[in-house]
């Protein structure tokens, strides 16, 4: 019981990862069931379905792990009917190399 105390605290001083995400096309309506997937380099050899996620009915997704964004690894978001969007790593952290920030996302997916 302690252990599993002790492993609760000191993840929430752990730095964190992510975002929280609304999708939405032009015509201000949630797009439900888009795929967001933090995908990074093939030598990082990173691979995990808990970085994959669909929006829900009101558009909306979240992915939060525990460190930080790595400079090789970027947002991708989907859906088909519409314009796949990359958000590169190093581009939401503004040039720093590594940051654990979870980002506050509100966009717009064009039709294509």
């Amino acid at each position: 019981m302690r252990r599993a105390a002790l492993v609760v605290l000191l993840a929430a001083c752990e730095p964190g990862y992510g975002y929280q995400a609304r999708l939405r096309d032009p015509a201000d309506r949630p797009i439900e069931g888009a795929t967001l997937a933090i995908a990074c380099s093939a030598e990082r050899g990173f691979a995990s379905s808990a970085m994959v996620k669909h929006t829900d009915v009101v558009g909306r997704a979240s992915s939060i792990s525990i460190g930080a964004w790595q400079p090789d690894c970027d947002l991708f978001i989907a859906k088909p009917g519409y314009r796949t969007q990359r958000l590169r790593a190093i581009d939401l952290c503004l040039g720093e190399r590594h940051c654990s920030k979870v980002f506050d996302l509100d966009l717009v997916m064009e039709p294509e």
